[in-house]
């Protein structure tokens, strides 16, 4: 019985104490893997051509972190709206002998609804969808717009009014035109980070 009152007083206090709506910044740090609809292995058979080696393969491998920054409004405990910019690893697409060294920097912008549900416990399951443009930083390929996913889990700490943090996977999609040819790619995000909301 002891412990039904004290479960419920926590809750209550949550519930008094945190005001459901208003605007919170963060920043988080996750991994990153990317899918590049063949893109590696047409670089591939260029390099091939170029040396007439058929013998030659390629890869593609993700050095470092994703890194992000948020910022949003929470309406209630149901629905808000979140923008981002997000630095993706860089991406490196080597090949087998060494003549050939290629790395893709990929950062976006995003403006997303976020749906979810802010328990009396601090829980917050939620989603993200909501559009952006991703910036590539290699000569000679263009990529515009994204359409940005995600789904996640955020805990608002009881005893901290405002702080909470949040495990989340997220993805951008998005078409990247090289050299007159299309590649319908995508590169996401399992990270964690940390808000304030004021």
């Amino acid at each position: 019985m002891k412990k039904l009152i004290l479960a419920t007083m926590i809750f209550s206090s949550f519930a008094s104490a945190q005001d459901f709506g208003g605007f919170y910044i963060g920043a988080g740090v996750g991994s990153t893997n990317f899918e590049d609809d063949g893109y590696t292995s047409d670089m591939q058979k260029v390099v091939s051509e170029l040396y007439n080696d058929s013998s030659i393969t390629a890869s593609n491998n993700i050095d470092g972190q994703t890194y992000k920054l948020i910022a949003g409004y929470m309406f209630n405990r149901v629905v808000g709206i979140e923008a981002q910019y997000t630095k993706y690893a860089p991406i490196k697409i080597t090949d087998s002998k060494s003549s050939f060294n290629h790395e893709q920097r990929y950062s976006s912008y995003t403006f997303s609804a976020n749906v979810g549900y802010t328990f009396d416990n601090g829980l917050r399951p939620f989603g993200t969808a909501g559009l952006g443009s991703i910036d590539l930083d290699e000569s000679g390929s263009e990529a515009g717009g994204a359409i940005r996913l995600g789904v996640g889990l955020e805990y608002y700490i009881p005893q901290v009014e405002g702080l909470s943090f949040r495990a989340a996977y997220e993805v951008d999609s998005f078409v990247l035109d090289f050299n007159g040819k299309e590649y319908n790619q995508s590169i996401g995000s399992f990270y964690a980070s940390a808000s304030y909301k004021f």
